[in-house]
């Protein structure tokens, strides 16, 4: 929860960080990061530096419907959650994932009404400095009605991950995952929880079979806006 409060932070205090005011803004934000990517969200197609996005996985930009959600229809060993928490193999395929797997500075804009962008650069990147990615929120409006609308999952972790090293003082100046408003325009960001799903070789029923008495976490997510602790 830290490590959302921290993104969402940063989402306050970035709102500065770009000026200028509607298309201005925009126009802005493209004369500030000029090496920055473009991504058009649109329901009807996604273009990445004007062409059609990739749906190859090998691209640093592509897209697929593979949106981690708590699916409906499981039994106790699935997870925590509840058939209010669960959303149909339907809904979830309906959703577009736009998947960042390159470090780098993109930029946003567009509608994605059912969608979500995923940051993961690699299991190997939380140690990595330069497994860096930055959102440039260039007026966008992302609806994700079964996951958080934005995730970053793996990118470098500028604290310690350890509880015995762990800092409660951390330079976020080098963080792997940042996010940047550009000043004018509007961006909505909207998105749902994901109830917590065991590791199913982690679960440890009780003698009976009846119930979860032990298990690790395989996926739990918060927010709109969610960065993944490993």
């Amino acid at each position: 929860m830290k490590r959302i409060a921290s993104l969402l932070l940063g989402l306050a205090m970035a709102a500065a960080a770009l000026s200028g005011c509607g298309a201005q803004g925009r126009e802005t934000a493209a004369q500030e990061f000029p090496d920055a990517v473009s991504i058009v969200l649109s329901d009807d197609g996604i273009i990445v530096d004007g062409k059609v996005v990739s749906t190859d996985e090998s691209a640093a930009v592509h897209t697929a419907h593979d949106i981690v959600c708590y699916e409906s229809g499981r039994d106790f060993t699935y997870g925590e959650g509840t058939e209010a928490d669960a959303h149909t193999a339907e809904e979830a395929e309906a959703h577009t994932v736009v998947h960042i797997t390159q470090p780098g500075t993109y930029a946003l804009s567009g509608t994605l009404s059912a969608g979500q962008i995923a940051v993961d650069l690699g299991e190997d990147a939380e140690d990595d400095p330069a497994a860096v990615v930055t959102l440039i929120l260039n007026g966008v409006d992302i609806t994700c009605t079964v996951a958080p609308a934005v995730i970053f999952y793996n990118v470098y972790e500028c604290g310690s991950t350890d509880g015995d090293t762990a800092s409660e003082t951390v330079d976020t100046s080098a963080a792997g995952a940042n996010v940047l408003i550009a000043d004018g325009t509007i961006n909505n960001v909207t998105g749902s929880y994901v109830a917590r799903i065991y590791d199913p070789d982690s679960v440890v029923l009780s003698e009976d079979g009846m119930t979860v008495e032990d298990s690790g976490k395989l996926h739990k997510y918060d927010g709109a806006f969610y960065s993944r602790c490993p």
